[in-house]
């Protein structure tokens, strides 16, 4: 309560109304991927290991997109702040044609590397068998999963984050019964396992994106901007002024190698763990998935620190940003200690929802232990990130994920492995000091920031 004392009621609200929407949006996305885990887990621990490698490789690379494309949230919101609304249009139709390219590119990419680097992982035959053909459904989906990222970029910036979550909540429970069916078989369908995870998520990807294209297209206001048609107002905007290609990518690009080189530690430590064994594996995907649903909560802080210190950057509002700047970092400590707390306390119930085989539910057990460490550093270092994106300073993240988990994390993990042969354990030690590291680069950084705003 002592945080809430210390700024204005309207300050309250506002931040409340544009992170709550953003936190049920950020809870829907991590159920959907919750029912892929549980459900595949509970069909066989083989088939929650496929699902593992696959959604490990899967979110490498929508990730790392999603991060570049991202960048388009940013703009709008400081278009916003500057009262340059013409403009926008021309941002959304510009990610949305970058979105097809990615799209032609990863189709491309997984033809020629999706068997050799498979191989190279060295699954067991019937985990190899699942991650492929959960990869392969994956892809039936991945044009829309792209072309949604720029839709939810522009109704979030532009303050209206109740429609999105309103958008994945009708798509969450969709999402649940299409994944009974597909993974187990009903209604007549065959029981795909754990590939069927993969078919339901294709699936939901379309689903939010012809959802999305309604709000955009056939409601007010964003039918006003008019997307799917030439906007006069653009052309009339100075020339050195238009956003191109490249100044997008200028922006896009360090916030995408940024997320792809945090994401892609996960996805490594999921191969280097795969030699311990599928119980070793299944228990591994098994904790970073309930992480993942944890993280929503800091990454919740991080996309709507975003959007509100993406507008007062815009307005050049100095007052204000570094007043929103003390209490999104004040806030999502407060509430980062609550839940830390609750999952002490129940880690062994947390445990008993993801398997019901007696060698995994310790390890799981442990492993979310283990966890709580490093969302300390994440419920500091998510708002910060959000802050310094908000203010264009995108090569923040980057350097905070290069120094943590590249430099710092792997070559730690392969020390406690190999040295000090603490199997499965050691890579998730490592990814704790990882955690706590970046947000140490991230205080300073933007200790730096605001020093140069003033």
């Amino acid at each position: 309560m002592l945080i809430f004392k210390k700024y204005s009621p309207p300050k309250i609200k506002y931040l409340l109304g544009i992170m709550l929407p953003i936190i049920a949006t950020q809870a829907s996305l991590v159920g959907m991927n919750f029912f892929d885990t549980v459900m595949s887990g509970n069909y066989s621990s083989a088939d929650l290991a496929g699902v593992a490698v696959g959604s490990n490789i899967w979110m490498i690379v929508l990730t790392t997109i999603s991060g570049i494309l991202m960048a388009s949230m940013t703009i709008i919101a400081n278009l916003l702040g500057e009262g340059n609304t013409s403009a926008i249009s021309d941002v959304v139709r510009k990610s949305l044609v970058m979105a097809i390219a990615f799209n032609l590119a990863i189709i491309a990419a997984g033809i020629v590397l999706l068997p050799p680097i498979l191989e190279e992982i060295g699954l067991e035959p019937e985990v190899y068998h699942v991650a492929k053909g959960y990869l392969i459904a994956i892809g039936c989906g991945s044009p829309a999963a792209l072309l949604t990222i720029p839709l939810r970029s522009m109704v979030d910036a532009m303050g209206f984050t109740n429609k999105s979550m309103k958008i994945y909540l009708i798509a969450l429970p969709f999402n649940a019964i299409l994944n009974y069916c597909f993974i187990f078989g009903a209604f007549g369908l065959p029981a795909f396992g754990g590939i069927g995870a993969g078919i339901t998520t294709a699936i939901t990807y379309w689903i939010l994106f012809l959802m999305y294209c309604y709000i955009v297209v056939c409601t007010s206001p964003f039918n006003t901007y008019q997307i799917c048609s030439k906007n006069d107002a653009v052309e009339n905007i100075e020339k050195e002024k238009q956003l191109t290609y490249f100044s997008y990518l200028k922006m896009g690009l360090p916030l995408g190698l940024s997320v792809m080189l945090e994401t892609s530690i996960f996805g490594v430590t999921a191969g280097l763990v795969a030699k311990f064994g599928t119980v070793a594996l299944a228990a591994h995907q098994a904790a970073i998935n309930f992480a993942s649903m944890i993280y929503m909560i800091p990454l919740s802080f991080s996309l709507a620190a975003n959007i509100i210190i993406g507008y007062e950057y815009g307005a050049r509002n100095m007052r204000m940003l570094k007043m929103y700047t003390r209490l999104f970092i004040e806030l999502s400590c407060g509430v980062g200690i609550i839940y830390i707390i609750l999952e002490l306390i129940f880690c062994g119930q947390i445990a008993h929802l993801y398997s019901n085989d007696i060698e995994v539910i310790p390890i799981i057990t442990n492993l979310i232990m283990l966890a709580c460490i490093w969302q300390v550093g994440d419920m500091l270092c998510a708002p910060m990130q959000g802050i310094t994106r908000g203010i264009k300073d995108m090569n923040a993240t980057l350097i905070a994920a290069v120094i943590a988990f590249w430099v710092i994390c792997l070559p730690l993990g392969f020390y406690i492995d190999y040295y000090l042969n603490m199997g499965v354990y050691s890579y998730w030690i490592s990814l704790d000091i990882g955690a706590l590291t970046s947000a140490i680069v991230m205080f300073f950084r933007l200790r730096h920031d605001m020093k140069r705003l003033a």
